[in-house]
């Protein structure tokens, strides 16, 4: 890391383990006391983090509450990327809302959705492919992995059932940038109870709806309060029906085809993703309802 501007003037660099990203993570603190954040990763992503950073900047000109984009680049003699970024202090909002009764639980979820409103203020670029087809790309690619995994989805056929017959919904929705792994773990609670997002590396664009995804398959197991006030708050109080139904189809997708990112975690996380989509199921009753129960 010597190479990377300011590395000299670093006083603590503590790698951080937590979370899924193929990124390695280090919380650094200077000869100032200045907290940061640094993400690296093999120069091959150069350009997919290279993209990442300047719509991260474009998102923090706007005024979002979030890490501050600092500096990009690489290093190690061009064989590794990075991006460096500030530090927000406060706790992880999955451990907080477990603290936090559910009037303040629900309070933090009305920021989480004003906040997801200006980050899907960002338009995608023009001939950006629409919802429908990227999603039914996708959809034949995980389908053919899912028949040849070895893995069985508890009620196949309503998940199968319910999205084909819900492609249709997604042609005209409009297409923005989305954080694409919005959920409690990635948003940071200060001590003045205000939130902040973290982790964009896994942002694209598409339908809004989309990044409600982690909604439905985590965030609520963990706060259901929290859950209806992101919804609330993203939708100031009255979601479209349609809306609802996009936020199903994206639960349902996400939940069945989970299993396919399990495999590469072992058993153990096999079984938790199993879990979860009989959860998904259950929230939304065999797909026999649009509107999770956690939601009414």
């Amino acid at each position: 890391m010597q190479d990377i501007p300011g590395h000299a003037t670093w006083r603590s660099i503590e790698a951080q383990t937590q979370g899924w990203s193929s990124d390695r993570i280090f919380h650094i603190v200077d000869e100032q006391g200045q907290h940061l954040l640094l993400r690296t990763n093999d120069s091959s992503q150069y350009v997919n983090k290279r993209d990442e950073f300047q719509w991260t900047q474009h998102l923090a000109a706007k005024g979002i509450a979030m890490s501050q984009p600092l500096d990009f680049g690489l290093f190690d003699s061009g064989r590794q990327v990075y991006s460096l970024l500030s530090w927000i202090e406060g706790k992880d909002g999955a451990q907080w809302v477990a603290e936090q009764p559910a009037a303040a639980c629900y309070e933090l979820g009305l920021q989480a959705g004003q906040i997801l409103q200006q980050i899907h203020s960002v338009a995608a670029p023009e001939g950006t492919e629409n919802a429908e087809q990227q999603m039914r790309a996708i959809y034949r690619k995980k389908l053919e992995q899912y028949r040849s995994c070895g893995h069985k989805v508890a009620h196949e056929q309503d998940f199968l059932q319910f999205l084909e017959q819900h492609f249709h919904l997604l042609a005209d929705t409009p297409l923005v940038f989305l954080h694409g792994d919005y959920h409690l773990n990635n948003m940071i609670v200060g001590a003045d109870d205000q939130l902040s997002i973290i982790d964009f590396n896994r942002c694209r664009f598409g339908d809004p709806a989309r990044d409600f995804n982690r909604l439905a398959l985590f965030s609520c197991n963990l706060s259901s309060d929290f859950a209806r006030g992101q919804i609330d708050g993203y939708c100031a109080g009255h979601p479209e029906p349609v809306f609802l139904t996009r936020m199903a189809f994206y639960a349902a997708f996400d939940s069945f085809f989970s299993v396919l990112w399990a495999m590469a975690f072992g058993e153990q996380e096999i079984h938790a993703s199993l879990q979860r989509t009989q959860k998904v199921w259950e929230d939304f009753a065999g797909f026999s309802r649009d509107v999770p129960h956690w939601y009414c």
